[in-house]
């Protein structure tokens, strides 16, 4: 079953792009998922796909910190690009001729380095993967790497980014969006980055993961400028995973409030509730027992 609603909800995202041999293609979305629901395997399984249709370099944009960088680099070598050696915990390697290509490696101190891989690789059949941290002078790295890149080559490399957690850093908080759309106000410096990185192709999707999208939905629809091109909102499709089977959230645990009565409806029967004369003992710096037995309680748990 687990595996069946992954492959439905990745064709559901895919759908949504557009052909990768189309001349151009600017393509803006939004995938909510529920917190650790299986978002990375979302994006894992449409990456795969997107890569058999003819999709050719991918970046995944995948926190702001070195560990979730490599963490995330990490789980898609084993659950994408393959290992040799590691029978059952790793997909096997393809076959030759469709292997991906790493410009980035699993070590924290493995982000993208210019000096370490070569143009060559994006003029070939086999999918480029990237993965960046959300991260000042990562991300001017790597483009001027690509505007070093044939242009030519650049017009014709159809650009999946993937934005891990896009509520964190990509949002323009500069105030940008309030001024004229004739205007060239500058952004915010990784919402400005990300979207310099989208307009040096002529093809691109970008799909934006998050459990949290309030910022994302709300960044205004038409917001431009000409140094950096449109802003990131998902104007194309905004997709709400499922919960996949066997998942235990906030709704399991405290239930949901009952819309008519007022009352809760569902949830476990793990709460106490605190009595007055405990409130007033610890506002006179006595530690009650009821307090000592949650906090054993937590530290257990």
């Amino acid at each position: 079953k687990a595996v069946n609603a992954l492959d439905d909800a990745s064709d559901r995202v895919l759908s949504c792009f557009a052909r990768p041999e189309s001349p151009e293609s600017n393509v803006r979305g939004l995938v909510i998922g529920h917190i650790q629901s299986g978002k990375t395997s979302n994006y894992t399984a449409v990456m795969a796909k997107a890569a058999d249709v003819g999709y050719k370099l991918f970046v995944v944009l995948s926190g702001i910190d070195n560990g979730l960088r490599s963490q995330t680099n990490r789980r898609l070598k084993h659950e994408l690009v393959g290992q040799v050696g590691m029978p059952g915990k790793c997909v096997p390697l393809p076959p030759l001729g469709k292997r991906w290509h790493e410009f980035t490696n699993v070590g924290e101190g493995a982000d993208f380095n210019p000096g370490a891989v070569s143009h060559g690789a994006l003029q070939g059949d086999q999918p480029v993967l990237i993965v960046a941290k959300k991260n000042g002078a990562v991300l001017r790295r790597l483009i001027k790497w690509l505007e070093e890149a044939p242009e030519d080559v650049r017009n014709n490399l159809p650009l999946c980014l993937i934005d891990d957690e896009a509520d964190q850093a990509s949002i323009d908080t500069s105030g940008s969006h309030d001024a004229p759309l004739d205007s060239d106000a500058t952004p915010s410096v990784i919402n400005g980055l990300v979207r310099r990185l989208l307009e040096l192709f002529s093809r691109r999707v970008y799909v934006a993961y998050t459990a949290t999208p309030f910022a994302n939905v709300l960044i205004p629809e038409s917001a431009t400028s000409a140094s950096h091109g449109d802003d990131l909102y998902p104007r194309d499709f905004i997709i709400a995973l499922a919960k996949p089977p066997g998942y235990f959230g906030a709704e399991e645990f405290f239930g949901r409030m009952d819309g008519e009565t007022g009352s809760p409806d569902g949830g476990l029967d793990v709460f106490r509730e605190v009595q007055d004369t405990d409130c007033t003992a610890i506002d006179m710096g006595v530690v009650p027992d009821s307090l000592k037995s949650a906090i054993v309680d937590f530290v257990l748990a």
